[in-house]
């Protein structure tokens, strides 16, 4: 596909959305059980002028969102101690 530059446009535009097509035919199994799952779909370039899916499922993102910080001692609460607070006696 070296010369797909010296075409003219209109043939250039031709074929372009016929590679959109066929992307979308071959996606279109996996596009619908995402879309049924409430997935998140994400066209990618792919080889040979034809377009790539990603398919990201959004409770992956829930697993990644770090845990909240501690919130610090209050007046009536305990701190723990640390093994090098602790005095040992003889």
């Amino acid at each position: 596909m070296r010369h797909v530059g010296n075409l003219p446009r209109e043939i250039r535009g031709w074929l372009a959305e016929r590679q959109l097509q066929v992307s979308d035919q071959i996606h279109m199994p996996g596009d619908l059980f995402a879309a049924n799952h409430g997935w998140r779909i994400t066209h990618a370039p792919g080889r040979l002028g034809l377009e790539g899916r990603e398919y990201r499922d959004p409770r992956f993102d829930q697993c990644r969102k770090p845990s909240p910080a501690p919130a610090p001692a209050t007046a009536g609460e305990h701190r723990i101690r640390s093994t090098t607070d602790i005095e040992l006696g003889a």
